[in-house]
């Protein structure tokens, strides 16, 4: 159904688009002639093509003869977005053989992306033209070599078009830069063989805190004392976030005292003790993250009441007695966060009764994160020799994050293999990207083995997967496209290697594969193009 109506989206613009087929014989940078290209004008007509980094330029004109004005419509397209360029200035600038400087130049195109520069030669012979293009998103010079001028019209030489072993499909730039056609180079580069896997965002172990009391208490508010945090809040390590006034006396919280020393020393004993069974794989990381977070929690508690403690022992000053607005201060426990993070959950209410251990807040350091992948257990000695790994976020389509020594690190092969699914955790912990990782969020991660090739690379979406024969569209001249056969391999990073099929330094469409494919199916496989300038 999708395709269906994608076929007929295409169908539309095509009609509405083309009013007759033409052909144009397209070469990988410059012009040439093609003896069907009809430009409105009657004659044979040149095209050329070329591609910086910034631009391209899809320029075609009628065999140049001297003295006769003659047009240059050019089709710019920003590299940047693939769209028209709009409201820019284009200036031809030129020399003729015996050494007079031409120039022509017009300040904005007659449709979105095409301008039409004209040229007066008052000689024959052999040119180059220097084309710039400026306007407030991008500036750029290109150099149009091989540019012929006749004496006159009968001495114009005709090219013929010969057979072509690959047909060119035609496909107008109007077209392109409606349906958002993208294109690529094709590259040598190095791909490393991969594991792919689910993966979930998790906090990492020392990053997430909960702040509960360590007794029971009122929830009291002084803004002079501390602003109330909420959630999206970001906090700092010691920086006050709740103030509980004690329901108990002093001797009550120094038992209290007691019971929580003795709580945190059997939770730093099981601490110690699951470190050792983890060591030889009897539990899991999982199960070592949660006696941490316990140790944690009750040391926070303990230091807590400990402050407390001596508060009461320590001698008060004239000063301290008499300060205005801190009149029960000697009575209240103050509940700092024990690190820097961001508030992701809160149970705070003013003047509420709280009791032991009930929590307020939830502190998250989100600077980094760990990445845990679901790994099966044939493929874990690949992971324990690889190289780095890749993932994607979702919502964020064809951005890929590496995690390499600059990015992250691999924490943890996980030790125990999980009964029902024969998997093992791997965790990485990666500098989190503008924060755009969440906890809890789900991955796809792509594990590097230790198996490398230097390959010529495209896009994966490039590829299209036509009944198990693959195939990718190259762009050959502006507004001519071919289709190849091509023999895929391994995927990394997006790109996928191509073993024969396609040359380094060819373009490829990258976006808009599919598009290509369905103008080779309307009846445009003729090189012809139809322009009405």
């Amino acid at each position: 159904m999708k395709m269906f109506i994608n076929f007929i989206v295409y169908l539309i613009i095509f009609l509405t688009t083309v009013t007759h087929t033409y052909g144009s014989k397209g070469n990988e940078v410059y012009g040439n002639e093609s003896a069907h290209h009809d430009h409105g004008h009657g004659e044979a007509a040149i095209d050329v093509t070329i591609w910086t980094e910034k631009v391209e330029l899809f320029m075609e004109y009628e065999s140049l003869v001297k003295d006769k004005i003659s047009e240059f419509v050019s089709h710019l397209t920003d590299l940047s977005d693939f769209k028209p360029i709009m409201d820019a200035r284009v200036i031809l600038e030129t020399i003729t053989p015996s050494g007079k400087n031409l120039q022509a130049s017009v300040n904005a195109p007659i449709r979105p992306g095409i301008f039409t520069p004209s040229l007066t030669f008052p000689e024959s012979g052999a040119y180059e033209i220097k084309m710039s293009v400026k306007s407030n998103k991008v500036t750029d010079s290109l150099l149009i070599k091989n540019i012929v001028v006749y004496d006159n019209a009968s001495s114009v030489e005709h090219q013929h078009l010969h057979d072509e072993e690959e047909r060119e499909i035609s496909f107008l730039k109007e077209q392109q830069w409606m349906l958002g056609l993208k294109t690529g180079t094709s590259t040598k580069t190095t791909l490393y063989e991969s594991i792919l896997a689910n993966a979930k965002v998790v906090p990492r172990s020392e990053a997430i805190a909960e702040i509960t009391t360590p007794i029971p208490g009122k929830v009291v508010f002084d803004k002079d004392l501390y602003k109330t945090p909420i959630i999206g809040d970001n906090v700092i390590k010691g920086q006050t976030l709740a103030i509980i006034n004690p329901l108990l006396p002093p001797s009550s919280i120094e038992l209290n005292l007691t019971q929580t020393k003795e709580r945190l020393s059997k939770a730093n004993s099981d601490l110690e003790r699951a470190r050792q069974l983890y060591k030889s794989g009897a539990i899991s990381f999982k199960k070592l993250q949660e006696a941490e977070l316990k140790y944690k929690i009750e040391e926070s508690h303990h230091k807590n009441l400990s402050a407390k403690i001596e508060s009461y022992k320590a001698p008060q000053t004239y000063a301290d007695k008499n300060k205005s607005h801190h009149k029960s201060d000697s009575n209240y426990i103050y509940l700092n966060s024990p690190i820097s993070g961001t508030i992701v959950a809160s149970n705070f209410l003013v003047g509420t009764h709280i009791d032991v251990h009930e929590m307020l807040f939830t502190v998250i350091d989100l600077s980094s994160i760990w990445i845990e992948a679901q790994v099966y257990e044939h493929d874990i000695p690949k992971v324990l020799s690889s190289s780095g790994a890749a993932f994607q976020i979702p919502g964020y389509p064809g951005e890929i994050y590496p995690i390499n020594d600059e990015t992250g690190r691999l924490i943890n092969v996980g030790v125990v293999v999980d009964e029902e699914t024969r998997t093992v955790p791997v965790i990485y912990e990666v500098i989190n990207p503008d924060l755009k990782l969440r906890i809890g969020m789900f991955l796809d991660i792509s594990i590097h083995t230790s198996k490398a090739i230097n390959s010529v690379a495209i896009p994966q979406t490039s590829i299209l997967d036509e009944g198990g024969k693959y195939t990718a569209y190259v762009h050959v001249s502006g507004e001519s496209f071919v289709k190849r056969d091509i023999t895929i391999g391994i995927t990394d990073r997006g790109l996928t290697e191509v073993k024969s099929g396609i040359n380094p330094g060819e373009r490829v469409v990258t976006e808009g594969a599919y598009q290509v494919k369905l103008a080779s199916m309307t009846g445009s496989l003729e090189r012809g193009h139809g322009h009405a300038h």
